[in-house]
Formats: structure tokens, sequence, C-alpha cells
């Protein structure tokens, strides 16, 4: 477990995520309905994304992300907005089964 600093207090938290996140910077499409933003995927996990947006969505928001890692095909995974901060949009991935991302990959 890590912590990280508080927003308001500026006070260590403790880092509660169960899954490895691997820092990338791979294109990630957000579609939400018939509306789509380009944006840029911070980290993975096997259960979620950080993604650094150019519009903000609600927490609760369902979305299909569309990732495109360099080098391997791309791949769509439906989540949810869990938090939304000043490094980006969190997102919780949704569904009967996780997605298999390439995080072996240099990001």
């Amino acid at each position: 477990m890590t912590t990280q600093p508080s927003q308001a207090t500026g006070a260590s938290k403790p880092d509660m995520r169960q899954d490895h996140r691997t820092p990338v910077s791979w294109p990630v499409i957000v579609q939400v309905g018939n509306r789509l933003f380009l944006c840029q995927a911070r980290d993975v996990s096997s259960r979620g994304a950080k993604v650094h947006p150019r519009e903000r969505l609600e927490e609760g928001t369902v979305a299909q992300l569309h990732f495109h890692p360099p080098g391997k095909e791309p791949l769509d995974v439906p989540a949810i907005v869990s938090r939304s901060d000043a490094d980006g949009m969190a997102f919780l991935f949704i569904g009967d089964r996780r997605p298999r991302l390439p995080l072996g990959l240099p990001g």
C-alpha cells in the first residue's frame, strides 16, 4: 500500500488500489452515446484506467473506451467514470470479463 497526498489538506492517505497500475501514453477514444472524445490514457490496470481528457465527464457516466496501444490491435472496453480530479478521469472497467490489456508494452 502506498500513500498519496490529499488534495484538500496535503496530508497523505493510503492508496487502496489492489491492482498494479502501469504508466502508459496510449491514444484512447472515449465514446459516450454518439459523442467521441480523443484522449490519452495515462495508466492502466486490470480493473481500470486513468485518462487525460479534453472534456470532463460526470462521475457515473458509462462509456466505451477504445484503446489504441502502439504496435497492438485496438481494444474496446466498457467502463464507468469513477472519479475526476486534476490528473484526469478514473474509469472502472465494467462487464462480465476483464480486458486483456497489453501491459508489457512500453508506454
